[in-house]
């Protein structure tokens, strides 16, 4: 009967140190980590072994108008919704959209950018526009909304097409270098800097609207209406439009 009343006692307890772990990315911490994907100028990248870029100083500025320490982690652009989901990291800066499915899983700051998409090409493509791709194997970024557009719109304008999907940035560029497919579908901006930076590439513009660019975070965080507050702060005081000047 003792045995049985402790465990009843003891069993809210429990439960409750539970919710708080699973509700840390809420909690005030000395530092909070933020996820990025360092492999797409100029948003993030190494240079010099320091992770750099739009992106980086943004979370930075924001970090310094809400007054907390963040530190910048490294990883796949497949892992970072994963990690948000279980509170492995606080929040997520790497040029991403905030599309309906995404919303299911993670909440989102108020959009910072906004860009386009491209298809990036050698020089020697065929490739022009859309009309061209029927039978090309397009190359996307894992977990990308470039990966849900080729999948989905993508291959119902267009037939006989075949999506490769590779982790990082560079292995793209070598795929499409050494000819294993055909294009690259990428944002716009960062679509310019590559081709800027890579002898042998050119881009091919696609007709759409543009895609928003947002912070990621848990779901129920309350560091999201905060870093909306210092978004707001930073376009008013002229930082955001600096950074684009500095990066893009």
């Amino acid at each position: 009967m003792l045995k049985k009343l402790l465990t009843a006692l003891l069993l809210p307890l429990v439960v409750g140190c539970s919710e708080n772990d699973k509700n840390s990315a809420n909690a005030d911490k000395e530092t909070y980590t933020v996820a990025t994907c360092a492999d797409y100028p100029p948003f993030e990248f190494l240079k010099d072994g320091q992770i750099v870029g739009f992106d980086v100083d943004l979370v930075h500025a924001i970090a310094d108008k809400m007054g907390i320490k963040i530190t910048i982690s490294d990883m796949s652009f497949d892992a970072i919704l994963g990690s948000l989901k279980s509170n492995r990291i606080d929040m997520a800066i790497s040029s991403i959209t905030p599309t309906p499915e995404r919303k299911k899983a993670v909440d989102f700051s108020d959009d910072y950018y906004s860009t386009g998409r491209v298809f990036v090409c050698n020089d020697s493509s065929s490739i022009h526009s859309i009309n061209d791709l029927t039978g090309a194997i397009v190359g996307v970024q894992a977990g990308s909304i470039h990966e849900v557009y080729s999948n989905g719109d993508l291959k119902k304008a267009v037939t006989d097409i075949t999506v490769k999907s590779l982790p990082r940035l560079p292995e793209l560029v070598q795929e499409l270098k050494t000819g294993r497919i055909n294009c690259i579908c990428l944002g716009a901006k960062e679509a310019e800097v590559l081709a800027t930076n890579t002898s042998g590439l050119r881009l091919v513009a696609i007709e759409e609207g543009s895609l928003g660019c947002a912070i990621a975070l848990p779901k129920g965080s309350q560091l999201r209406e905060k870093i909306n507050v210092a978004l707001k702060q930073l376009n008013a005081d002229g930082t955001i439009e600096k950074l684009q000047q500095k990066w893009l």
